[in-house]
């Protein structure tokens, strides 16, 4: 019965919380007996639940773990940060993305959009589903699709709390007496959709899908320690996105003035003073140190740079908006990906920043030899000053 509680095909899980790697036999149940609970007044995660975590002994005929007072386990957790580890981890390919970016670079913002848009696209595009892997989970990213997406009142002024250093966005838990303090997770499912044309052939398998979005300040040289780990994720990240704030540019932003006037060129309006480079060279050095890489070494991890406010300054390209990089695939209810005019469109975005800020792109070269370059607009217009 034991191996109905596992059911992993996975030689290793990888915590999404502390990247604890274990055999999946080692993992924790979580009682449900309201009773069963850490007496010291510890709590775990988003929940803030206090339940105590065990290794299962009992099982019921479906192979669900019995905690001591006959209740049924539902949930599983990590055998050492005790912190709740979805389902999904542990059968499923998991795809780790980092989202990096200097404070104010608007991290959430695109993260929401980007959620917010897959949840559509690829089920009605791909026809895969994304969906979430825990709900409680992704609480914090819901409300935030909602307030920028789905309010009553579509001439309200909307802001997204920025993501502090400390908080609800990270997780609190006991180490070998030790309080450590986590970031938290966003986890989605993706699995095939009935209509997609291999869903019968079962060689699609289901992907877990892990984003993790910091403070930009937790980049900064010194933010970091050994009990507060909260960019440990990039050891582990399969795709690192480096958001890159053109209007924190001075030259950027010259350029852009003879074209816009969106408030966020002006002088006063900046959100942060802190060097991007400043930034990603920190992200660089801590990637080299958690992969053991070496100072010149190049990886071959995918670094996606993200160029924000791409409606103040997509002239600067000669093009008014980018076109959708996909196409309904001949004789098939099916998207296909149009990937020369993806790096087409790299290619430009590269091409312009090393015009204008030439040391970014080539930082971002000797760094890794799998670059993207993409253009995004989170919100898809200038924001309004309110009066």
């Amino acid at each position: 019965m034991a191996k109905a509680f596992v059911t992993s095909l996975r030689k290793k899980i990888v915590c999404p919380h502390c990247w604890n790697e274990f055999p999946p036999e080692d993992i924790l149940a979580v009682a449900a007996s309201p009773n069963l609970f850490y007496e010291d007044g510890r709590t775990f995660g988003v929940s803030n639940d206090s339940q105590l975590r065990f290794m299962p002994l009992r099982f019921d005929v479906h192979g669900t773990p019995i905690d001591d007072e006959g209740f049924a386990c539902q949930y599983k957790a990590c055998p050492r940060c005790l912190l709740k580890i979805p389902d999904i981890l542990l059968s499923a390919k998991t795809f780790y993305m980092s989202i990096v970016g200097a404070p104010s670079s608007g991290k959430s913002y695109f993260l929401t959009s980007m959620t917010y848009k897959m949840r559509s696209t690829l089920p009605n595009s791909f026809k895969y589903s994304f969906i979430d892997a825990d709900p409680l989970m992704n609480e914090r990213l819901r409300e935030y699709e909602k307030h920028q997406f789905e309010s009553e009142d579509t001439e309200a002024f909307t802001a997204i709390e920025k993501t502090q250093v400390t908080g609800s966005t990270y997780s609190s838990t006991l180490i070998n007496g030790q309080v450590f303090q986590f970031p938290q997770p966003y986890i989605f499912t993706m699995r095939p959709l009935p209509d997609h044309p291999q869903y019968e052939s079962g060689n699609l398998a289901p992907y877990a899908v892990c984003f993790y979005d910091n403070a930009g300040e937790s980049y900064l040289s010194g933010q970091e320690s050994e009990t507060s780990p909260v960019t440990r994720h990039l050891q582990n990240s399969n795709a690192i996105l480096f958001l890159f704030a053109p209007m924190q540019d001075i030259k950027f932003r010259q350029a852009c003035r003879p074209y816009s006037c969106d408030p966020q060129l002006q002088v006063e309006n900046l959100r942060s003073n802190v060097r991007q480079d400043e930034v990603f060279n920190e992200m660089v050095r801590r990637c080299r140190f958690l992969r053991h890489m070496g100072p010149t070494e190049i990886a071959d991890i995918p670094l996606i740079i993200v160029v924000t406010k791409f409606d103040i300054w997509a002239p600067l390209l000669g093009i008014s908006e980018v076109e959708i990089p996909w196409w309904n695939l001949e004789g098939q209810n099916l998207a296909g990906l149009d990937l020369t005019q993806i790096y087409q469109m790299s290619n430009r975005v590269r091409n312009l920043l090393v015009e204008l800020i030439p040391h970014f792109p080539l930082a971002a070269g000797e760094f890794s030899r799998n670059i993207l370059f993409v253009p995004t607009s989170a919100t898809g217009c200038s924001p309004t000053t309110p009066r």
